[in-house]
């Protein structure tokens, strides 16, 4: 399954580290894209700077948005389940805001929005990698 993190901070960074080790172990789950700005696009060899490139690749099943805020997360939240890609959010204040938009978006394009996060501790989205793993 070829995976997409939207952010490459603390959250984005142990999402790429902990698929990494499954892939290792599995090779299930591979990161074919991280999303950064322009300028911290050369910190790896998937990052890049265009969500175009992201959610145009019909190889990319799973977009994971660790970016924060409410925009751009919306917008990009909203392209990937139109472009029938699954979303996993860490996101608490774009759930907030738009929870209603996104679940009827993702049925409408018959694709899931799973969420998941929490306060102080880290992103528990340990759940969500099991599921997917055993699609």
């Amino acid at each position: 399954m070829n995976i997409a993190i939207l952010g490459f901070g603390t959250v984005g960074t142990g999402v790429f580290n902990m698929i990494n080790q499954v892939h290792r172990l599995t090779e299930n789950l591979h990161v074919k894209y991280v999303f950064v700005r322009e300028n911290k696009k050369d910190q790896l060899a998937e990052s890049t700077a265009s969500f175009d490139e992201i959610i145009n690749d019909p190889e990319v099943e799973v977009v994971v948005e660790v970016l924060g805020g409410l925009e751009p997360a919306h917008q990009y939240i909203l392209a990937a389940l139109r472009n029938h890609k699954h979303v996993i959010t860490a996101n608490k204040a774009v759930i907030a805001c738009y929870l209603e938009e996104f679940t009827q978006v993702a049925t409408e394009n018959q694709v899931h929005f799973y969420f998941e996060s929490s306060v102080g501790g880290g992103t528990p989205w340990i759940s969500e990698n099991r599921t997917c793993c055993a699609g």
